[in-house]
C-alpha cells in the first residue's frame, strides 16, 4: 500500500484512535453536548417564529418550521457551529411574536462567542493527533 492510499488513511485514523481514544471521545462528547445543548435554545428561541418558516417544504397545507423539535434544529444549529450564517435574517425578525427577538439575537452571539470555539476544540485535537502520528510515521 503507498503512503498516500486511503488504506494508509483509514490506518492512521485507527492508530490515533488506539493511542489517544479517550482524549478524543471525552473532546467529542463535549461537542455533541454543546450541539444538542445550543439546538435546543434554538427551538425555545425559534419554535414560533415565522420568519424561520419554510414555505418550499409544506406538511398538512403548513409551511414546515425549521425549529419544530430538536432534531429538526440540529441541522441548522451544526451549520452556525461550523462557522456558517445561512439563517442569519431569521434571527430577531421585527414581526417576531412574544418578543423574542432580543433572546434570538443573544443565542447568536452566544454561539459566535462561545459555542463556535468550543465547537472547534475536536477539530484541533484530531489534527494535532494525526499530525503526531505522522510525524511518528516519517520517523
Amino acid at each position: 500500500i503507498s503512503p498516500s492510499s486511503t488504506g494508509a488513511g483509514i490506518k492512521a485514523f485507527i492508530d490515533v484512535f488506539d493511542e489517544d481514544g479517550p482524549l478524543i471521545s471525552t473532546i467529542f462528547a463535549l461537542g455533541l453536548v454543546v450541539w444538542i445543548f445550543f439546538s435546543g435554545l434554538y427551538m425555545v428561541a425559534n419554535r414560533s417564529n415565522p420568519e424561520s418558516e419554510w414555505e418550499a417544504a409544506a406538511y398538512q397545507g403548513q409551511p414546515w418550521q425549521r425549529f419544530e423539535s430538536i432534531p429538526a434544529s440540529m441541522f441548522f444549529t451544526l451549520l452556525n457551529l461550523c462557522k456558517e450564517h445561512p439563517l442569519a435574517d431569521v434571527f430577531g425578525a421585527e414581526g417576531n411574536p412574544d418578543g423574542m427577538a432580543f433572546f434570538q439575537r443573544m443565542i447568536i452571539i452566544v454561539v459566535c462567542i462561545v459555542g463556535v470555539p468550543v465547537f472547534g476544540v475536536p477539530t484541533g485535537i484530531l489534527g494535532a493527533s494525526l499530525m503526531k502520528h505522522c510525524h511518528k510515521e516519517v520517523e
